[in-house]
């Protein structure tokens, strides 16, 4: 289902957009030492990351904030979430 292969092409694109804020901030002074002092999950460097992956890819309309709000969230996923996704890929299609 094309809406898979979507969902994983945006699911690149958020990690690649994250790392690269990772070597903005390593370019800006970040260090290692800094980088590891707080958990993953509380960190303000992979907030910060996450964050603006987040802000680029939900510019490109419905489907795409939903996928980066389930990969941001943890999101489990069910049969009810796939139809939502169906359907909102389906509407960006008919957009373009």
């Amino acid at each position: 289902m094309n809406v898979f292969k979507e969902a994983i092409r945006i699911f690149i694109k958020f990690i690649f957009i994250h790392e690269l804020v990772h070597v903005k901030q390593f370019k800006n002074g970040m260090t290692m030492e800094e980088y590891r002092r707080t958990k993953y999950k509380e960190s303000e460097f992979e907030k910060e990351a996450n964050e603006k992956a987040a802000e680029i890819l939900s510019r490109d309309g419905e489907f795409q904030r939903e996928i980066v709000r389930i990969i941001n969230n943890n999101k489990p996923t069910d049969i009810y979430v796939v139809e939502e996704l169906s359907k909102l890929y389906e509407d960006s299609l008919a957009q373009q």
